[in-house]
């Protein structure tokens, strides 16, 4: 086993739920830090040879950024409005669409 793969523990226990709640697996790994790490760049110029791929996974990380940074800063609510589905549109569907 290389140091990279992790590990899962799935040793049954009795009256595991009384331990461990809604977890029943605990998942570790011997990867220790490191100094410096690879950026993003470098990682998809190694792995993904097409450079439109490779602009595609890099704005699909931005607006995972965005949203991530949209929920972290926001109140949800509900606007009063629906999106095409029908379902009720929250606060933040509607900051997003701002960006």
């Amino acid at each position: 086993m290389s140091p990279n793969e992790v590990v899962a523990s799935t040793e049954k226990v009795e009256n595991d739920d009384e331990h461990y709640g809604a977890s029943h697996t605990s998942h570790y790994t011997t990867e220790e830090k490191k100094d410096s790490y690879s950026t993003l760049g470098e990682i998809l110029d190694s792995k993904c040879s097409d450079p439109l791929v490779r602009q595609v996974i890099i704005d699909m990380m931005g607006v995972c950024a965005d949203i991530t940074e949209a929920l972290r800063v926001n109140l949800v609510t509900v606007e009063g409005s629906s999106n095409v589905f029908g379902d009720s549109q929250l606060s933040v569907d509607v900051s997003l669409v701002e960006f």
